[in-house]
């Protein structure tokens, strides 16, 4: 099914990292969450702290010295993201589960209205945002963890 639009008002990755940030866990492999330790204004200068609920691994990270755009691994601990799906063209990753609806809705949208020109949708790949592409790349999506 498509959604009928999806409105791009600009939306900058560092919103989505203001959440919870879905990873691998290096210990056990299982589902762990990189999260803030305080409620600074500053999304990426935040501490933030791995936690694996399956094998008790917690880590800290001062906050400092990270990269927000190496695809499909965390910026602050380099793990690789939880939600990852192959397709032909590449990688399709989410930080966490409202990057991933965000993500599945853009994608979907057969009308995709842009009220600013910045944001990440703005800067995907153009094999992520071609029609003819769509339904593999909505099918990778739906099959994320």
């Amino acid at each position: 099914m498509t959604v009928a639009r999806d409105l791009n008002v600009g939306q900058h990755i560092e919103e989505l990292l203001s959440e919870p940030v879905d990873v691998a866990c290096p210990n056990c492999n299982a589902h762990a969450v990189v999260v803030a330790l305080t409620a600074k204004t500053k999304v990426l200068g935040r501490p933030r702290r791995l936690v694996c609920a399956a094998c008790g691994l917690t880590r800290d990270h001062a906050g400092r010295m990270i990269t927000v755009h190496r695809n499909g691994f965390d910026p602050w601990f380099d793990l690789p993201l939880w939600h990852t799906a192959s397709t032909p063209w590449g990688t399709v990753w989410a930080y966490n589960d409202d990057h991933r609806t965000q993500l599945r809705s853009f994608v979907a949208a057969a009308l995709r209205e842009r009220t600013s020109s910045g944001g990440w949708r703005a800067r995907l790949p153009g094999w992520m945002t071609s029609a003819t592409h769509r339904a593999a790349i909505l099918k990778a999506i739906d099959s994320m963890p």
